[in-house]
């Protein structure tokens, strides 16, 4: 009957014990108690998951330009690289969650390179192969005056 009560008493002592620790422990929030703060995320991903998406499109808006001769691989080199810097930021800005003022900036950045891209791919400049004329073969200026 001992051992039965020792068992029971070292439950209950250790059970009260414990509840009090995870209280406190649920009421720091995620993260090493790092105070979560106006709209952050608070593991709410949505804003990060959309700004990523919008970086994926951007991705593969620069491939399909690229790939249509719409831009030079020097262009495309350089777009990529903005779009890769904007993927440390985003990543580096969600550790510890968006307020407006992040998500604000970031969207702005993302507005302005989406725009470098559609203006990069309109602006007339090709990809060469080398030769003086572009790889669909209408560059008109190997002629001269009499279509020789």
């Amino acid at each position: 009957m001992k051992p039965i009560k020792l068992a029971i008493t070292l439950s209950l002592a250790l059970a009260s014990a414990a509840v009090p620790a995870l209280a406190q422990a649920q009421s720091a929030g995620y993260g090493y108690g790092q105070q979560q703060y106006g709209n952050a995320y608070r593991g709410d991903r949505g804003q990060v998951n959309a700004l990523n998406q919008q970086l994926f499109q951007l991705d593969r808006q620069i491939g399909r330009a690229q790939a249509m001769r719409q831009l030079s691989p020097r262009e495309a080199y350089g777009l990529r690289g903005e779009l890769n810097q904007l993927n440390r930021e985003v990543a580096y800005a969600s550790r510890g969650g968006l307020d407006r003022g992040e998500m604000r900036n970031l969207q702005q950045k993302i507005e302005r390179l989406r725009f470098k891209v559609e203006r990069n791919s309109r602006d007339g400049n090709r990809a060469y192969n080398g030769y003086g004329n572009d790889q669909r073969g209408d560059d008109q200026r190997r002629y001269d005056q009499r279509g020789h």
